[in-house]
């Protein structure tokens, strides 16, 4: 349980492009091998989880949030995509003005949905953690925690 949070708050802090802190190391991949594990080792859980010192309540309720942020996965493919046809549409002297404005609004609206999508996620986060945990979370992805 504790090891699926660390994943869940993992998995919400890089994917809001906070930082790259969070990425998956060694954790994500000894996760399997500690998941029956009641104290999981120190070194493999990101200082992050370590500082914040999360309750099982929080716990579940990270989990939930890792749940509803599911469908932003494919916004990201999508907007990488769109960005793809409008690379290849400017290319194209033949294209009209319209149809590069379509493409770039339909970018805009995808950037749009994630970036309200990310909001949410962030707030959900926020009340979950306690304001000291607050601090600490956002300092840390801010990049602002010097002992790092």
């Amino acid at each position: 349980m504790f090891l699926r949070c660390v994943s869940v708050l993992i998995v919400v802090a890089s994917s809001l492009s906070y930082t790259n802190a969070l990425a998956e190391s060694t954790f994500v991949n000894s996760q399997a091998a500690t998941e029956n594990s009641e104290t999981p080792n120190p070194q493999e859980i990101p200082e992050i989880i370590q500082k914040i010192n999360l309750t099982s309540r929080q716990v579940e309720a990270l989990q939930i949030i890792n749940e509803t942020r599911e469908p932003i996965i494919p916004l990201y493919e999508e907007l990488d995509k769109a960005r793809q046809e409008l690379d290849v549409l400017l290319l194209n002297p033949e294209v009209s003005e319209t149809q590069l404005r379509e493409k770039f609004n339909e970018i805009e609206e995808l950037r749009s949905q994630i970036s309200r999508m990310r909001f949410e996620s962030r707030m959900a986060i926020r009340n979950v953690l306690e304001p000291e945990q607050i601090i600490l979370f956002e300092r840390y992805v801010q990049g602002l925690d010097e002992s790092r």
